[in-house]
């Protein structure tokens, strides 16, 4: 599962400012193959890049 975890209201989480959310990735069991982990590595990459190409990575 990959979302992205709102920073706002009651859970908010006091490691970050306020307004900065957090891009969540949960899978289960253990990742062990290196090629798995490199796609998820690429994943998050993909989708940091089109959140600031909407714009949307900036405050």
């Amino acid at each position: 599962m990959l979302t992205i975890k709102d920073n706002d209201g009651l859970l908010q989480n006091k490691l970050y400012s306020e307004g900065i959310d957090e891009l969540y990735f949960v899978r289960r069991g253990i990742m062990k193959d290196l090629e798995e982990l490199r796609a998820v590595f690429n994943l998050f990459a993909i989708v940091l890049e089109k959140i600031t190409e909407l714009d949307s990575g900036y405050a």
